[in-house]
């Protein structure tokens, strides 16, 4: 698949590049010095002073992320380029700021174009397998959960996806499975007769790794 390169693109590459220096330390590692494995991890509904490393009083107990941040390398001022989840998920996504497209159309179609670079599309590029798990919540074509979904994170640099469509507040709910609806229900109490696949409760917050290949 080719890729446009804009200046969008031009900022995934950077953000890459910066990634790669920050995890490895030096900007003159060779090629079998590049991290094995990436992970980002991206919450909502967290709170900068709800991780222990970032808080000391904090009532919730994090002991894996105050290990990794004792560990590795904290950022104490960062900022999000849109004021809600899926906004920022274009960003992070994209490399682009979410005001030049339009993310309200999640619910009808995909906000990533078709041919958009992305961070997993870079990274596939320089021989990485990639994955997502959680929630995606940039849109499919949806013409029936029980067809299926294109548009989504398989088809805009991933290699695989488990996870749901939006958020834990937006019906219908259903795990996704690469581009199709899982059919098996994990405990729903509650099911619309307009759904096509059984719902149940699921992640709000999504997991992105990668692997060197």
């Amino acid at each position: 698949m080719m890729f446009r390169d804009t200046p969008a693109a031009a900022r995934v590459r950077a953000a890459a590049v910066a990634l790669a220096i920050m995890t490895l330390g030096a900007p003159s590692a060779t090629a079998q010095d590049r991290p094995n494995i990436i992970i980002i991890i991206l919450a909502d509904d967290m709170g900068y002073g709800d991780p222990g490393s970032n808080n000391p009083g904090s009532k919730i107990a994090t002991p894996h992320i105050d290990s990794i941040a004792a560990a590795g390398m904290r950022f104490t001022d960062a900022h999000a380029p849109g004021p809600l989840c899926h906004m920022s998920r274009y960003g992070l996504m994209t490399g682009e700021y979410p005001f030049r497209t339009n993310v309200s159309l999640w619910r009808e179609q995909p906000v990533i174009d078709e041919g958009r670079m992305t961070i997993a599309s870079l990274l596939a590029l320089h021989g990485y397998r990639t994955a997502m798990v959680g929630k995606w919540h940039l849109g499919f074509f949806e013409d029936g959960y029980d067809k299926p979904l294109p548009g989504g994170p398989v088809d805009r640099g991933f290699d695989s996806f488990f996870g749901i469509r939006a958020s834990t507040d937006i019906p219908p709910y259903f795990y996704i499975r690469g581009d199709r609806g899982h059919r098996r229900s994990f405990g729903c109490r509650r099911r619309r007769p307009s759904h096509a696949l059984p719902c149940f409760p699921g992640p709000a917050h999504a997991l992105v790794a990668f692997q060197r290949v």
